[in-house]
């Protein structure tokens, strides 16, 4: 937000100064190369915002989306179990250099003793230089006693606390690659799920187009087929009709009167064959037409197509139409899908 107020603030102050700087820098209608330098550098300007709030959107998205999913508190388990991981390797360095001061206290503590033991072997003849040696060698040997048993104490409390965060960085490591197995899962059956869902629709579509648009579709072709043929038969036969009479006439206006009775008689007979095609060719189309006007019947396809598949095993070569295939590809795809969740189940 302040990012935005602040671009705003500029953005607004640039517009004064851009306005204020092109009636100063317009000359007959071109623009100068100080004027089209700063347009430059205010579009980049914009550009760099507009590009930084869609960082940020994106970032904010993903972040929403790992808290949906879970996947927040695995990345936060990695952070734990990075952290730990560098306490472990300074404990470690922490011990090494204990083990350091404890070999070092125990080396002092010995040398001072193999010293104690010679002054010791020829007592009888100390000097005074020998008995402030023994005094103070033995002063040493007290605290180098002391010096050896905090190194100790300080020693295995390291060592405690290396084992301790070795047995948390073990368990966490643990519950990580668990949690991650469940998250995996959890989105491999979300994934399937998704995929079966989109399938499912897919399939429901499909047969919605097939035995709802299509027919549809078909009925509305047949009508318009319709309409158009009827109107052409009925322009046909007002042409026969009117050439039936532009003969006659003529026959009629002949000098002969056998001359016509015989033309017209073949005019006749040639008009009642005309006609009788008329008709078959009415019949044959308002056929047609009527087997594709036809309503599906979704109960009979079933029931035809459950016939054929029974009849596999007696007949070698069986026809399906385009529905019937369409139904049985669809009811395969169906159990097909529900086969492998099945399965996927039970693994």
């Amino acid at each position: 937000m302040e990012q935005e107020a602040q671009f705003k603030k500029t953005y607004n102050n640039n517009n004064t100064h851009s306005n204020t700087h092109t009636n100063n820098s317009k000359f007959n209608g071109l623009l100068l190369p100080s004027e089209i330098e700063y347009r430059r550098k205010l579009w980049s300007r914009k550009l760099e915002f507009y590009l930084d709030s869609l960082q940020e959107t994106l970032f904010t998205a993903t972040r929403a989306l790992n808290d949906v999913t879970g996947y927040s508190s695995i990345q936060n388990l990695r952070n734990s179990i990075n952290q730990m991981e560098n306490e472990l390797n300074s404990i470690k360095l922490k011990v090494k250099e204990s083990k350091k001061m404890y070999n070092d206290a125990i080396s002092q503590r010995i040398q001072s003793q193999n010293e104690v033991n010679d002054l010791l072997q020829r007592k009888g003849t100390w000097s005074s230089e020998d008995l402030e040696r023994f005094t103070r060698l033995y002063k040493e040997d007290t605290i180098n006693s002391k010096r050896v048993e905090e190194c100790k104490q300080e020693l295995n409390a390291i060592e405690m606390e290396e084992d301790r965060l070795t047995n948390e960085l073990y368990k966490s490591i643990l519950t990580r690659y668990h949690e991650e197995q469940i998250w995996s899962d959890k989105i491999r059956r979300t994934s399937t799920w998704g995929t079966f869902i989109l399938m499912v629709i897919n399939i429901c579509l499909f047969l919605i187009f097939q035995l709802l648009l299509e027919p549809w579709k078909r009925r509305r072709l047949t009508r318009s087929f319709e309409d158009k043929v009827k109107v052409a038969l009925d322009t046909y036969s007002k042409e026969q009709e009117n050439l039936i009479s532009i003969k006659i006439e003529k026959m009629l206006s002949s000098s002969t009167r056998q001359v016509v009775l015989v033309d017209d008689s073949n005019q006749q007979y040639e008009m009642q064959e005309d006609k009788k095609e008329m008709n078959n060719n009415k019949n044959d189309y308002y056929k047609e037409a009527q087997s594709l006007n036809q309503d599906i019947n979704p109960y009979v396809v079933f029931k035809q197509l459950y016939s054929k598949l029974t009849q596999i095993p007696k007949k070698r070569n069986l026809e399906f139409n385009n529905i019937e295939i369409y139904i049985f590809s669809g009811t395969l795809l169906l159990l097909g899908n529900l086969l492998t969740i099945i399965v996927y189940k039970l693994i």
